[in-house]
């Protein structure tokens, strides 16, 4: 669910609305019971402290970047409660269970709601919203422990660095892309300069390479 929650549990054209249905639940269950986890789990202190981004020093200077660490797991279940008190594995998962979340949230109107048989003379579009706003208070509900767990873990930054690229920097992203990509950020240059003329500069780059390395194929 974490890499394609779409085609894992939302309804489409290979999975149906009884399977995208059972699928939501599953997943709506599991994340309740990873977030009963983590909060019977306490971090350790050591991780815990070791999370920030950045250390000030004692003299008031300007704060110093941490060193990353790129950790690596044991996939033993056996070993599985200790890995619970580390702050970063608390930290990622969370942090990309908020982005699901945010992710169903905001296609509400696309959740699974099963096959709808309502009684004779019942309004199945209206039994459809009230299951559809059950599930919205369920997912602000897992939303609401995944960033209590978040803060306890890695403090109200963490937290709200999360919120900001959720909200602002999503939407954003979306008016950019609305813009048809204006102005481009992948290239310095001025402001009126597109996405396509970006990628027309990127092709036309390729062509040269491939005309260059079929011109020395041939004088070989």
């Amino acid at each position: 669910v974490f890499a394609d929650p779409p085609s894992t549990v939302l309804p489409s054209r290979t999975l149906g609305q009884k399977a995208a249905l059972e699928r939501y639940n599953a997943f709506m269950e599991g994340a309740g019971e990873v977030l009963s986890a983590l909060e019977s789990t306490p971090v350790s202190s050591q991780s815990s402290s070791s999370s920030s981004a950045t250390a000030r020093p004692a003299d008031g200077g300007a704060p110093a970047a941490a060193a990353v660490r790129h950790h690596k797991y044991l996939t033993n279940s056996s070993l599985l409660h200790l890995e619970l008190r580390d702050g970063t594995l608390r930290s990622h998962v969370l942090t990309q269970l908020l982005v699901v979340l945010k992710y169903l949230a905001g296609n509400h109107a696309s959740l699974p709601t099963g096959p709808i048989n309502a009684t004779p003379g019942g309004d199945a579009a209206r039994l459809t919203q009230q299951i559809n706003k059950g599930q919205v208070k369920q997912l602000a509900a897992l939303d609401r422990r995944a960033r209590d767990l978040l803060r306890a873990t890695s403090g109200p930054d963490a937290v709200n660095l999360v919120s900001w690229l959720l909200k602002e920097r999503e939407a954003g992203w979306k008016v950019w892309k609305k813009n048809r990509c204006m102005p481009a950020l992948d290239r310095a240059g001025p402001p009126d300069v597109s996405g396509r003329d970006v990628r027309a500069l990127l092709l036309s780059g390729r062509k040269r390479k491939a005309r260059a390395a079929a011109a020395d194929g041939a004088a070989d």
